[in-house]
């Protein structure tokens, strides 16, 4: 977790997210721990139906 934590504060560049129409544009730190937090809710859903 301190490697993914150092690797977040190590991008704060901002980028743009083109997918199909939709544009954005955030901190590329933001978009990090958007997508650490979808990863862990991910894992934990097939860990509590069993």
């Amino acid at each position: 977790m301190a490697v993914v934590v150092l690797f977040i504060v190590q991008n704060r560049d901002t980028v743009r997210i083109e997918l199909f129409a939709l544009s954005l544009t955030a901190p590329l730190w933001f978009l990090l721990v958007v997508m650490v937090a979808l990863d862990a809710l991910v894992g934990f859903l097939p860990a509590r139906r069993r």
